[in-house]
């Protein structure tokens, strides 16, 4: 009942152009296939290789940006040029010549191409990225003045509220422009010296001129350093919230110069204390205080107080006395003169006294009192 199925040849995946091919061709096809596979394969594998290298490099690699279009003033023309080499070189090393003349005219912007046409070069030439670089750089850039550079650099000072930093990278590059030479890091140095907002710096630093500028620079950036520091400390004292700004400014001028700050209120609390004992005498300091700090110069009489090698009079004779060192109005010699004076008319009222009482029987008590 079951009929034998007859055994088929399994299909053939490969080719079969007829039963003219013998076994052997058939085989030899199968071989040429299979070659063909393994090279597309391998095709396939390296080119997987080479986009996961370009993948890994273009994230390794930042990418500079290109300049922004020129202004076209001839001020800005050194900073543009310099942002623009530096992406030249990073991703346009591997462009032609002429196609890098291309990127620097688009990246200067509309007028770049009547301004290359003035300047009537010749086809090879406007394929030529040095060439054309070389006439807009020539173009652009502004004839010196030597003196007038100089000057600038001379004259240039640091502010008040200047940073050091601030103060000493604007004279460096205006030294670029001045043609020092081998001389350009020694006058940058006196400059340097010469300009501090900083005299007691400045005198410090004039007394060691061996130095060297990056010495000079050291030393700067610390005391600047110490001074920021001394003012936060002080500003952070028992009670920063009733600390004045002018006590602030003496405790950073003790730190910076030298010169202890007088604590008036604290003086005139201790003298009141000292003189609880007598009524009257209390009554008469609270209602006249006496002031505690000398407000003026001890040899010139000028205000405010200053230091004896910033006084006018250190150098100066006395008309008085003929001494060195002060003026006539703060005398040592004349001022003893004085209290002399003072001393003998208080010695004339004190006789004056002696003889009331001789005369209406004044006590000894109201002796002295008269003679106060």
């Amino acid at each position: 009942p079951f009929k034998k199925k007859k055994k088929e040849n399994p299909p053939n995946f490969i080719m079969d152009e007829g039963p003219e091919l013998d076994y052997k061709t058939q085989l030899l096809e199968q071989q040429r296939l299979i070659t063909q596979l393994l090279q597309l394969q391998l095709r396939n594998n390296n080119a997987s290789d080479a986009t996961a290298n370009i993948s890994q490099h273009s994230s390794l690699s930042v990418p500079v940006p290109p300049p922004s279009e020129f202004t076209f003033q001839a001020e800005d023309w050194s900073e543009w040029k310099t942002r623009f080499l530096r992406f030249k070189r990073i991703a346009l090393a591997n462009y032609s010549s002429e196609q890098q003349v291309d990127y620097l005219v688009g990246y200067l912007g509309g007028k770049a191409e009547n301004i290359l046409k003035s300047f009537h070069l010749s086809n090879e030439e406007l394929k030529d990225f040095e060439i054309v670089f070389s006439k807009f750089d020539n173009y652009f850039v502004l004839k010196k003045n030597l003196v007038y550079e100089r000057v600038r650099f001379l004259q240039r000072a640091q502010n008040n509220k200047e940073s050091c930093d601030i103060f000493i990278t604007d004279l460096t590059n205006l030294a670029q422009t001045c043609e020092w030479g081998t001389m350009e890091a020694e006058m940058i140095k006196l400059r340097i010296i010469a300009g501090l907002a900083d005299n007691r710096l400045s005198v410090q630093l004039q007394a060691k001129p061996d130095d060297s500028l990056e010495e000079i620079i050291r030393k700067i950036r610390l005391a600047e350093s110490l001074k920021k520091q001394q003012t936060v400390i002080r500003a952070s004292g028992p009670n920063p919230e009733t600390s004045t700004s002018e006590q602030i400014d003496a405790e950073v001028n003790y730190v910076h110069r030298g010169t202890k700050p007088k604590n008036t209120q604290q003086k005139y609390n201790s003298n009141a204390t000292r003189n609880l004992g007598s009524g009257k005498t209390f009554q008469k300091n609270r209602d006249n205080p006496q002031p505690q700090e000398e407000k003026e110069c001890r040899k010139c009489g000028l205000s405010p107080r200053h230091a004896f090698t910033d006084c006018p009079a250190r150098n100066d004779f006395c008309r008085s006395c003929n001494r060195n060192g002060h003026w006539a109005a703060k005398c040592p010699s004349r001022n003893m003169q004085h209290q002399t004076n003072s001393k003998s008319r208080y010695e004339a009222k004190k006789v004056a006294a002696v003889e009331v009482k001789n005369n209406s029987g004044v006590s000894e008590g109201d002796l002295f009192f008269l003679g106060s």
